[in-house]
């Protein structure tokens, strides 16, 4: 790093240049059966600048001109030793029939990824303070650019040595395997946007009000957002009202507008006589599943509060949020139909057969797409309290709790494929119901540092009072595509008569309608020593008393079962020693 500023200190620069890297050789694992290997080497190097400029007699006070660079090259490898049985690859990047290889018996799969990411930052920003009236200004006003990239080469291997195990039989397919370049394919993203706050404070005697506007505008691959904020709070004696609003756009990921080429394999024929020939033929589909129409997510946020300032070390302080988020981008698994070929089979003994195609039937499958339909609200209230002055010196005690609603609206659709391909409802077309969840929880660290002895004994209790999740079972579908996928609403008296519609309709829930998890703790021990020759010791033990919670969930007769609760905290233990010189 090299700094410089002239004899005045009011010009100053810093520039700086950062290597990393993060090398992980090979992970093996010698008790596995597959011999598993894994290998993971990350390099960046990262050059910024950072200027200052304090005028004395201008029109702004300060200028600030920041400017970055980071280039990193991270590869990734995986290896594992699998038995199929040999199988029926596609390996073709333009759509037909051909003939597929085969993968080994037994081989070494591998995967290797090789990427390079590019990105770039610089910003200007210039402040001005002033006083109107008796309201004391703080303006920023800026500019930024950003802009990434990827050159790497992606996802590298062949299609026989990375098989998808969709099997070999015919009419057997799914999504297959290509090498995808980074560089020739993944678009640079750029984002210039412009930005303004200011910062407003009034002082009454013993109180103040001070308020923060903001707005923000971004343009993003030709699209425009904006977002305003306002922050403010009205401090008098011990308490503190503050409030805000803001709203906050996100722009969809180059990546989610422009998915690349996805190949779809189906083996047609796999046809073998040991010792004398092997034969696959392979159909492959080759499509795009853009989302030019994708627009920005938009959240709306605003919480009101208060704080109560106990002593000069101890404060309470509550605040209520309502938050929402609209225009979500969600995935939706559309059903897709194509031509599949049938052959006619010519055998020549223990020659190679030949095949042609005969004619072409329905072949249905589903493809991921991106869309703005998905809504989410969350409301509740939040706790945070601080004691240090009490009556046991050195003990203190942090005390954090929330409740929280949250509901989850997504609009995309889901599709159930027919169980009976001689009717014409080829899918049942069900909504999605809103998912509504509730927790309450509360954490207290307790910390109490004995000076004598240079020992801190830290316990933290975490309370889960409340966890569930609850929706309407999806039972009977609204809709239905034919066989060329047009689709027709079902009439509401209908949409439970299993003589016509029995076919499309999912008797197993197509989600669980609740989960309830049971009222548990987890408790948490530290105890950190200091020595007075430089070393530091401490020893940690998380979830020391080894509980494990249970929820329970409700099976499609609507009666509940018990059962563990994963995600929670497990028992575990250790230490580390620290020496400072």
């Amino acid at each position: 790093m090299w700094s410089w500023a002239n004899k005045q200190k009011n010009i100053r620069n810093n520039f700086s240049v950062n290597y990393s890297f993060n090398k992980d050789d090979v992970n093996y694992e010698e008790e596995a059966a597959d011999e598993k290997i894994v290998k993971n080497d990350n390099k960046s190097i990262a050059i910024s600048n950072n200027f200052n400029w304090k005028f004395n007699d201008a029109f702004f006070d300060n200028l600030m001109v920041n400017a970055n660079f980071r280039y990193g090259n991270q590869y990734s490898f995986e290896s594992r030793y699998v038995n199929v049985g040999g199988r029926v690859v596609g390996t073709s990047k333009e759509p037909g029939v051909y003939e597929g290889v085969y993968s080994l018996p037994s081989y070494l799969l591998t995967k290797e990824v090789e990427g390079k990411p590019i990105s770039g930052f610089a910003a200007v920003e210039v402040n001005k303070s002033f006083y109107a009236g008796q309201f004391e200004n703080n303006i920023t006003l800026g500019t930024d650019f950003r802009i990434s990239d990827n050159i790497g080469r992606g996802q590298l291997g062949e299609p026989e040595t990375l098989s998808n195990f969709f099997g070999s039989n015919a009419g057997k397919g799914g999504s297959g395997f290509r090498p995808y370049n980074y560089g020739q394919n993944v678009l640079t993203e750029y984002q210039v946007a412009l930005f303004a706050e200011d910062n407003i404070i009034r002082y009454w005697g013993n109180s103040v009000l001070n308020m923060n506007l903001g707005a923000r505008f971004d343009y993003q691959y030709g699209i425009a957002n904006l977002s305003p904020r306002i922050n403010a709070f009205y401090a008098f004696d011990k308490f503190k009202i503050r409030g805000g609003y803001g709203i906050s756009t996100k722009s969809p990921a180059l990546s989610q507008i422009y998915t690349g080429v996805r190949y779809h394999d189906v083996v047609l024929a796999d046809l073998r006589l040991p010792g004398y020939y092997s034969m696959g033929v392979v159909q492959t589909f080759v499509d795009r599943a853009d989302n030019p129409d994708l627009k920005p997510s938009k959240a709306h946020k605003a919480e009101v509060g208060f704080d109560v300032e106990l002593n000069k070390s101890s404060t309470i302080g509550i605040t209520a949020f309502y938050n929402t988020l609209n225009d979500g981008i969600t995935g939706e698994n559309r059903p897709a139909h194509r031509d599949i070929a049938e052959l006619d089979i010519t055998y020549y003994g223990t020659e190679k057969p030949t095949y042609q195609i005969s004619h072409y039937n329905h072949y249905y499958f589903q493809q991921m797409f991106y869309e703005n339909s998905f809504k989410s609200v969350d409301k509740g209230l939040e706790l945070m309290a601080s004691f240090r002055q009490l009556p046991i010196p050195g003990l203190s005690i942090n005390v954090t709790g929330s409740y929280i609603e949250t509901s989850n609206y997504d609009k995309t659709d889901l599709f159930y494929f027919t169980k009976d391909v001689t009717k014409n409802e080829a899918y049942g077309v069900y909504e999605k119901n809103p998912v509504f969840y509730k927790q309450m929880q509360f954490t207290t660290d307790f910390s109490y540092h004995i000076p004598k002895v240079g020992l801190i004994v830290s316990v933290k209790s975490e309370h889960f009072i409340m966890n569930s999740r609850s929706s309407n079972r999806i039972e009977t579908p609204y809709a239905y595509l034919d066989r060329n996928l047009n689709r027709y609403e079902i009439p509401v008296a209908d949409r439970n008569n299993t003589d016509m519609y029995g076919h499309i309709i999912n008797k197993n829930s197509l989600l669980t309608p609740k989960k309830l998890a049971k009222t548990y703790h987890n408790f948490h021990l530290r105890l950190t020593k200091d020595f007075l020759n430089g070393f530091k010791f401490s020893f940690y033990s998380n979830n020391f008393l080894d509980l494990r919670p249970t929820e329970y969930i409700e099976l499609t007769d609507g009666t509940f079962i018990e059962q563990n609760y994963e995600p929670f905290v497990k028992l575990s233990f250790g230490t580390r020693i620290e020496y400072s010189f």
